[in-house]
């Protein structure tokens, strides 16, 4: 039944005649990619995860995915992606049809019970080195002034309406979160059409001017990387490109799956790697926006003039120590750092000298702002914080004798309390008792850490693989709510979330990585702790006289990124859910403050 209702589909879309439909709704997550099965193989689990929470997904496919051939070809690719995320959701309530965006034709098919939207511009496809003649890559540099659609109502699109349309697609569909393909081959060569339409959505998510964080995705060269996907969760996506692929290829009747396909794709679908590139930095000396990305280079959303085969956006480079907008990509990428002010409190005027240099961030007040405890073996004692890094002297809260390494605060079952070993299992302020828990930490509600059956929280066991005595962090990594939980491994954090328990309690590396090695963060006085107030707890550790934050995109970590500078080696480090980061310096310590950013080249 499901063979049949996908060619019954497929004969239907492609054809002049269909219907207009509603146009575009909101939603969560908008990715824009360049062929039909980009979004497939490249941006997995994170694409399928939100299909599948039904909070609203639209896919942007730029080209026809054509390959120098004609509209059947590319209606078959249409089809393939239709058969995967029917595949992915069991949904199969499609209904194609015509819509106008920024004055251009374009198709839209709808599978309304998955809430989820496919969007075909149908730009022709310009071959893997930009070689064919209506390539992207000849419209960026100026060879033609534009092109005509490989579809069923042609339009005709030049650099702007491509800007344009996608800007509409943005606006129209006001999305959280952007997901797009590399924007330049900062990472080695990929598929010309990959790199220039992630330059595209850089420009459009400019134009629209929404505050949705934008996500690219590295191409064919993550092939070479450490694979990083929970095997069971890209098994899912393996699938959904195996009913891809009947249709697109016909190695299979379209409906079904293909009994197999090439290693090199399932290298892809093994491994996902993206840099998040709206870190918005302010305007420097360029009349445009700006935007930092997590591996320090600054684009502009200018389109630019011309473009080379690995340079297809304008960036900011240190001429005479002036910041200047010049053509980027490839090995011609300046790298910035624009790191955060920070307050310095020695611990005398904080009041803690006493209690040694274990301590804890939490909001122990209930304004949403960290304050500083630490416990002196027999008191709990805390400094109230004011929002901008710096701390009033401490007073004592509370009757605690623990072990002050072990402190853990936050809101158990529904009460702030302060927990920790105490010889002989877990006491608390409130009074409440445990039996022994390693390294214990509260979050979600629950008292977490190593017991004998691995990391938990409460009574329940996370995942058996942590060894006792492991470095443990618990904390909710992909914003839904759970409590998930990252362990120390030589290659960094490896992690599991909660939405993964049913089908495995492994871990996965979730350090980026390139050229084939993790970037893996140091493990010693790590914290998790949401720094960029995004929802998702990020990987900060001390990496000799700085502080380095990996931030989360929900299934892995990006990029190291300089987050504090010291003159003084730190010997600790603490983060809490509010954001607050903090510094031991030995006599003092050194926090975040939220604003004052100062940039200088690397």
């Amino acid at each position: 039944m499901r063979r049949a209702l996908v060619l019954a589909v497929i004969a239907a879309c492609g054809d002049n005649a269909l219907p207009e439909i509603a146009g575009l709704a909101p939603a969560q997550d908008l990715a824009i990619v360049a062929h039909q099965d980009d979004d497939l193989l490249f941006m997995q689990p994170d694409l399928l995860d939100a299909v599948r929470a039904g909070t609203g997904v639209a896919i942007v496919y730029v080209t026809a995915g054509n390959d120098d051939r004609d509209l059947d070809y590319a209606q078959r690719r249409y089809a393939g992606v239709r058969a995967a995320y029917t595949a992915a959701t069991g949904a199969t309530d499609w209904e194609c049809g015509w819509i106008e965006l920024a004055g251009h034709a374009t198709e839209h098919c709808r599978l309304a019970t998955a809430n989820l939207s496919l969007v075909f511009l149908g730009y022709p496809d310009g071959g893997r080195h930009g070689e064919f003649a209506a390539s992207l890559l000849a419209l960026w540099q100026g060879r033609i002034s534009g092109a005509d659609t490989v579809a069923a109502r042609v339009a005709h699109y030049d650099r702007e309406g491509l800007i344009a349309t996608v800007a509409a697609a943005i606006t129209a569909t006001r999305p959280r979160t952007i997901r797009t393909l590399e924007v330049a081959g900062t990472h080695g060569g990929d598929h010309s059409d990959h790199m220039l339409v992630g330059a595209l959505a850089v420009l459009a998510h400019a134009r629209a001017g929404v505050a949705a964080e934008l996500l690219s995705y590295r191409g064919y060269d993550i092939a070479g990387e450490p694979a990083n996907d929970l095997a069971p969760v890209s098994a899912i996506a393996s699938d959904a490109f195996a009913h891809y692929s009947a249709c697109a290829e016909g190695c299979a009747p379209c409906g079904d799956a293909c009994p197999m396909f090439s290693s090199t794709y399932a290298a892809y679908l093994h491994r996902h790697y993206a840099v998040r590139v709206d870190r918005v930095v302010g305007q420097f000396t360029a009349a445009s926006p700006l935007a930092l990305d997590e591996e320090g280079h600054i684009w502009t959303a200018d389109p630019p003039a011309t473009a080379t085969a690995l340079d297809h956006l304008e960036c900011l480079a240190p001429i005479d120590g002036v910041p200047t907008p010049m053509l980027c990509g490839g090995d011609g990428a300046p790298v910035w750092e624009i790191l955060p002010a920070t307050v310095t409190t020695t611990r005398a005027a904080l009041g803690l000298a006493q209690t040694g240099r274990a301590a804890r961030l939490a909001d122990m007040t209930g304004d949403g702002i960290a304050d500083l405890c630490a416990d002196d073996g027999s008191d709990l004692w805390c400094a109230a914080g004011d929002g901008v890094g710096s701390f009033t002297p401490a007073t004592r809260v509370a009757a605690l004798a623990i072990d002050p390494a072990t402190l853990a605060i936050g809101m158990l079952a529904g009460q702030l309390d302060a927990c920790g070993e105490d010889g002989t299992g877990t006491a608390c302020a409130s009074g409440r008792r445990f039996l022994a828990i390693g390294s214990p930490a509260i979050a979600g509600g629950e008292l977490c850490g190593i017991t004998a059956d691995g990391a938990s929280c409460g009574t329940r066991v996370l995942s058996a693989w942590p060894a006792p005595g492991a470095s443990v962090w618990f904390a909710d990594l992909d914003r839904d709510g759970e409590t998930d939980w990252c362990s120390a491994t030589p290659d960094g954090p490896a992690c599991g979330r909660a939405r993964d328990r049913a089908a495995s309690t492994d871990g996965v590396p979730w350090s980026y990585a390139l050229a084939g090695t993790f970037d893996a963060m140091p493990s010693d006085s790590a914290t998790l702790s949401d720094v960029d107030g995004d929802g998702r707890a990020d990987f900060c550790a001390i990496d000799g006289l700085r502080v380095t934050c990996a931030f989360s995109h929900g299934s892995a970590f990006g990029p190291r990124v300089p987050i504090l500078e010291l003159a003084t080696p730190p010997t600790a480090l603490w983060g809490d859910d509010t954001g607050a980061l903090c510094a031991d310096v030995g006599s003092a310590v050194t926090c975040l403050a939220p604003a004052g950013r100062a940039p200088k080249a690397r």
